[in-house]
């Protein structure tokens, strides 16, 4: 397959099967998406020149695991997104670790994006660990981060932010059934990102994201978007006119 297209630079697959003695180097390939398989360190050995990496999450086969995190240094975009059945009903606890695996698995010391879709299930796995050990790991000049349905404190959450003196941009949604999840985005969390004003989880005056310019923050029915400079926005027609202390919330 490698040989048939060896300019190729994007590619998607599932459930992919290769013979090592078939794959020459896909010096051209820059963008991959793909399921969690053990060919998935095959297919990264021989693609030198990859910047943008999504993986779809199911249960993560033995094969997969690796024993020592996988640096790559060209990655400047990192996404994992959920394909698990989406019924509480069969949720699987087993399933729940892959973000862990995963994120235990790689460093990407040039990465300038990550986005980690959580799980379908409000019972789901609590990945703070895991975050902040890749971000330390790391110390990647992070951008952009989106974080959606992941069960963390906002005590954890802060934590995490904290690392991320770069950060531009944050999306970040609370996990489904809200009521009865561990959820990262509360008063006191809205209150954090304010360097005007103290509060239990960020005792500092200083702010929380020095370069934040734009954030959104979505909850059941509820999406709040904090722009930190004078800027107009549109939610659902309605106008936005903050600076960054001003609030609004749209149904």
């Amino acid at each position: 397959m490698f040989r048939l297209a060896p300019r190729i630079t994007r590619l998607s697959f599932r459930n992919i099967t290769l013979r090592d003695n078939i794959i020459t180097t896909w010096s051209s390939l820059t963008d991959l998406k793909c399921d969690l398989s053990g060919w998935l360190w095959v297919v990264l050995d021989y693609c030198p020149s990859l910047t943008h990496l999504t993986i779809r999450r199911d249960d993560a086969s033995p094969d997969f695991i690796q024993g020592y995190p996988y640096c790559l240094l060209s990655v400047v975009s990192f996404s994992v997104l959920n394909d698990m059945i989406d019924c509480y009903a069969d949720y699987d606890a087993s399933f729940a670790d892959t973000i862990g695996i995963l994120l235990d698995s790689f460093t990407f010391p040039h990465l300038d994006t990550l986005f980690l879709q959580g799980e379908s299930s409000p019972n789901s796995f609590r990945p703070f660990r895991q975050i902040s050990e890749f971000l330390e790991r790391s110390n990647c000049p992070l951008t952009v981060l989106a974080l959606s349905g992941h069960s963390l404190t906002d005590q954890e959450l802060v934590s995490i932010l904290a690392r991320l003196p770069s950060l531009q941009e944050l999306s970040l949604e609370n996990p489904p059934n809200s009521d009865s999840a561990i959820c990262p985005i509360s008063t006191t969390f809205v209150q954090s990102l304010h360097a005007s004003k103290r509060c239990d989880i960020y005792d500092s005056t200083k702010p929380l994201l020095p370069r934040l310019r734009s954030s959104v923050l979505r909850v059941e029915k509820i999406t709040l978007i904090l722009l930190p400079s004078w800027r107009v926005c549109r939610l659902g027609g309605y106008p936005i006119s903050p600076p960054a202390r001003r609030m609004t919330w749209s149904a």
